[in-house]
């Protein structure tokens, strides 16, 4: 429904609810209207009036519903409580398990969340979102390995389930398992292929593994879907510099400086290139421009730049590659 729509809805409830203020129907719609056109503060004061108005057993959906609105206000403390009545009024649901689970996560309660995605999937054993949960966490925690078999059990429940294809892709990239990673990040491009975010991760996989052409193609792609983000632009400026187009490289890294680009790595890029063709007028300009940007990487990467200054001491083979496309 169009937020007109919705807006004509809230005008109905409201007027309905305030002849019959304790219609549970109209004031379900009012609820479900008000979440909907994103005002949850409203939203939640008529799920806790609907509350009043039908038995406890009748209100494992009603807690559904506002517990999402508690977590979107980031109350989690009470949308834990919200998905538990959930979950003990509907026994059979590993979602309503899912959600307590998550909210003990944010909570910092990591134990508890991790048990209570364990009791969704001995109510579902093939729970996608559960599955995905329990590889976020062991991601988190660093244990890679784990996190990619929780993974891979989630899309073998839900095929079509973009992110967790996405969080196999960086699990892999974190086993330095590359060519799997690309594997699943064509998947995640599949499933969604309108998500910038994949495309690039997608992009930097193959730059890694040196599949420059398929890298370019990856990142142009990810450009057509942004055309207003420089960051695709500067992946494939990056494939260009590595199969030693430094033409093109510059032509587009240019391209992302008109942009507003802001990454260390375009001035650094610039600056190498300009120092390898004995342009060193530009080299210093490329090098005050990163100097000017004074983060932890840009301090770092002008300390480099500024020790190949002159083209015969230009150490080509330590070259890092560009953080701007990263993806994780």
């Amino acid at each position: 429904m169009r937020k007109g729509r919705w807006e004509e809805a809230v005008a109905l409830f409201e007027r309905v609810t305030a002849h019959r203020p304790a219609d549970p129907v109209a004031r379900r719609g009012l609820a479900d209207a008000y979440k909907r056109l994103g005002r949850m503060n409203e939203a939640l004061a008529a799920y806790d009036a609907l509350l009043g108005l039908v038995p406890r057993e009748s209100r494992a959906g009603i807690q559904a519903e506002r517990g999402e609105v508690l977590a979107i206000l980031q109350q989690f403390d009470a949308a834990r409580e919200a998905f538990q009545e959930w979950a003990d009024g509907d026994p059979k649901s590993a979602q309503a398990r899912v959600r307590v689970g998550d909210t003990l996560v944010m909570l910092g309660r990591r134990e508890e969340g991790e048990e209570k995605f364990r009791e969704a999937l001995r109510v579902d054993p093939s729970h996608s979102a559960a599955h995905f949960a329990l590889g976020n966490l062991s991601f988190d925690m660093g244990r890679y390995s784990r996190s990619e078999l929780d993974y891979k059990r989630a899309v073998a429940s839900a095929p079509d389930f973009a992110e967790a294809w996405y969080c196999l892709a960086l699990a892999q990239c974190r086993g330095l398992k590359r060519d799997a990673a690309v594997d699943s990040c064509r998947e995640a491009v599949r499933s969604d292929p309108n998500c910038l975010t994949y495309r690039m991760l997608l992009g930097k996989c193959l730059l890694e593994l040196g599949r420059l052409p398929e890298a370019v193609e990856a990142y142009t792609q990810a450009a057509e879907l942004a055309p207003e983000d420089w960051r695709p632009l500067a992946g494939v400026a990056a494939a260009y510099y590595e199969m030693d187009d430094h033409a093109q490289a510059v032509r587009i890294l240019l391209r992302c400086v008109r942009m507003g680009a802001d990454d260390p790595m375009v001035y650094y890029y610039l600056g190498v290139i300009y120092n390898a063709a004995g342009d060193e007028r530009s080299a210093l300009a490329a090098l005050r421009r990163l100097e000017m940007l004074r983060s932890e990487d840009a301090i770092r990467m002008a300390r480099l730049l500024r020790e190949q200054t002159a083209p015969a001491r230009l150490r080509r083979s330590a070259r890092p590659r560009p953080s701007s496309t990263r993806a994780d």
